[in-house]
């Protein structure tokens, strides 16, 4: 994962889309669509450093917290609700 100086990142479609259910060019066409719903939440405190990425398709969910370096270092979460 890559951040950009806006806040904004890039997370490689082939982690994303399997976790959605959705394969990478689905993935695409469904982001262009706005059909997949994106929230960053960045630490704070003991947190500091860290960013909480959610990304909502329907009823699936991808969760993960990663370093600045754009490391996965936390829990990587998919469900299904």
């Amino acid at each position: 994962m890559v951040f950009d100086d806006d806040g904004g990142c890039t997370v490689d479609a082939d982690i994303l889309a399997p976790a959605l259910g959705l394969s990478p060019a689905s993935l695409i066409d469904q982001l262009r669509a706005g059909l997949v719903y994106q929230i960053n939440e960045r630490g704070i405190g003991a947190d500091e450093g860290l960013t909480r990425l959610t990304f909502r398709y329907r009823h699936r969910e991808f969760r993960a917290i990663v370093d600045g370096a754009g490391r996965i270092t936390g829990p990587r979460e998919a469900s299904c609700g």
